[in-house]
């Protein structure tokens, strides 16, 4: 059986799910007041039953951009949705700990 939009987006709220989908994950460890890696939850439309939800995810670095997209992607999993990434882009910026970061 499909889960509704309402049911998804109520197993979604108050779950730790939520704080991987709007906020700061990560700031960049050898600057600690500059954010490396977040997310903005941007929209989200429901209409005859279904749910579309838009999340800005971004970051200095590629790698902690794949973690926090992965984590965003297996919340609504987890919950029932069909998820579709698009957008993506390559970062501009390197930060010291990118090579760290594997």
């Amino acid at each position: 059986k499909q889960k509704t939009a309402y049911e998804i987006l109520s197993g979604l709220v108050g779950s730790e799910c939520v704080q991987e989908t709007d906020g700061v994950l990560r700031n960049i460890p050898s600057i600690p007041d500059t954010v490396e890696t977040s997310s903005n939850l941007a929209i989200v439309k429901v209409e005859n039953g279904l749910a579309e939800v838009k999340i800005l995810a971004r970051s200095a670095s590629d790698s902690m951009k794949e973690y926090l997209t992965t984590s965003i992607e297996c919340c609504f999993n987890m919950a029932g949705a069909k998820v579709e990434m698009s957008g993506a882009y390559s970062c501009l910026l390197s930060t010291p700990d990118a090579a760290d970061e594997g």
